[in-house]
């Protein structure tokens, strides 16, 4: 429990629109993204991660 409520914070942090998605990932790809950009990035990457290590965690459990 304590695992998905760490990872609902963490993506919770995360606030990004579908459009602003697609302009942050043209940013990225043609090099000129921010300072801000690199920050959600971040936390986009720290989220995906998080939920990979939950789905691994529960798959895991599932199988014990």
């Amino acid at each position: 429990m304590l695992r998905r409520l760490k990872l609902l914070k963490r993506l919770q942090e995360v606030h990004l629109s579908p459009e602003a998605g697609l302009a942050l990932i043209q940013r990225v790809e043609t090099n000129s993204d921010s300072a801000a950009d690199r920050d959600i990035l971040i936390k986009v990457i720290r989220a995906t991660q998080a939920a990979q290590q939950f789905v691994e965690a529960s798959a895991c459990a599932a199988f014990a």
